[in-house]
């Protein structure tokens, strides 16, 4: 899901190099669930963070692929 909840880094300010710090700070699995989620997120969903992630190649080695939405909803 994509919505507009308002983001949370801690106190700070939110800004794009904020928002690209912090993808950078987070640990190896994380950053990658973050890759995959920005990379399976509808083309739409065109924003000036996601541009600069994909313009500075940290978005490299993302998995593409659809969600599943039968496996994520299943009981």
């Amino acid at each position: 899901m994509w919505t507009a909840i308002p983001p949370d880094f801690g106190g700070q300010q939110f800004s794009v190099p904020a928002a690209v710090r912090h993808f950078c700070e987070l640990d190896r699995g994380k950053k990658q669930d973050a890759r995959n989620y920005i990379a399976q997120a509808p083309d739409e969903v065109d924003t000036p963070v996601r541009r600069a992630l994909r313009d500075a190649g940290l978005l490299a080695g993302a998995d593409p692929r659809p969600i599943d939405v039968e496996t994520v909803w299943e009981d």
